[in-house]
């Protein structure tokens, strides 16, 4: 599955920012055996041209006693990173930010690409079948060469990179979803190579089944934006 690009740069960010609170000397509890066999967070990267591996694992959380009623409680946490030889403590802060699930990191577009490569995009709807290309940055309808209404085509677009509701990640048969005859399908290309294959079929509790194709799972979609991909040709063109 695609994952968030900016969840994942927020988790690097997290890593190369954060700070050391302190290091951990002899007379304090954690050892590295402890660290390694019980670790709250476990991150290793692979890393620039020679493929070299960082490893930093994050123990479990030390509470602060403190001695003074106006003093505030707050936890550290043992980690090791293995490109040096000392342990150190690190704040709840970081390991807030380490701390996702799969499903906070997946990608939540309908659809990945990148809008400005798009220069194609046909739609089979109910009412019918249109298509769109892009020269020189103006959306024209493919046949006729009519100038298409930039605010659809903005709309178009913005409706397949909207977050979805939920996934199905283990599907019935498409034709539980209404996928098998879709309603509405859209292919956006980039050149000849296409970027986006997506079918919308029934509506579902809290939106409509979609499916991308290259991906197993069938996606529940907003419905709000899914108006721009349901009109008649003459309604995309400029000045209707």
């Amino acid at each position: 599955m695609a994952a968030d690009s900016g969840g994942v740069r927020g988790l690097l960010n997290a890593l190369s920012l954060a700070k050391i609170k302190e290091f951990v000397g002899q007379d304090q509890e954690p050892t590295e055996n402890a660290l390694l066999n019980n670790p709250t967070v476990d991150v290793k990267l692979v890393y620039a041209k020679n493929k070299a591996i960082k490893h930093l694992v994050i123990g479990q959380a030390k509470q602060n006693n403190p001695k003074s009623s106006e003093a505030v409680a707050f936890k550290t946490y043992p980690a090791k990173d293995e490109s040096r030889p000392d342990l150190f403590f690190v704040e709840q802060d970081l390991v807030d930010k380490l701390s996702k699930s799969p499903k906070e990191m997946r990608d939540k577009a309908l659809a990945t690409f990148q809008r400005w490569d798009v220069d194609f995009i046909s739609i089979t709807n109910t009412k019918g079948s249109v298509s769109f290309t892009k020269s020189s940055g103006e959306w024209q309808l493919t046949d006729t060469r009519k100038k298409a209404k930039w605010e659809l085509m903005n709309s178009i677009l913005d409706a397949m990179e909207k977050p979805v509701k939920d996934w199905i990640e283990k599907p019935a048969a498409l034709s539980s979803y209404g996928l098998d005859k879709p309603l509405i399908h859209v292919i956006m290309k980039k050149a000849a190579e296409v970027v986006v294959d997506c079918s919308l079929g029934k509506s579902a509790k809290d939106g409509i089944y979609v499916q991308v194709k290259g991906d197993p799972s069938v996606k529940i979609a907003d419905p709000d934006g899914i108006g721009s991909l349901d009109k008649a040709e003459a309604e995309y063109v400029e000045g209707k």
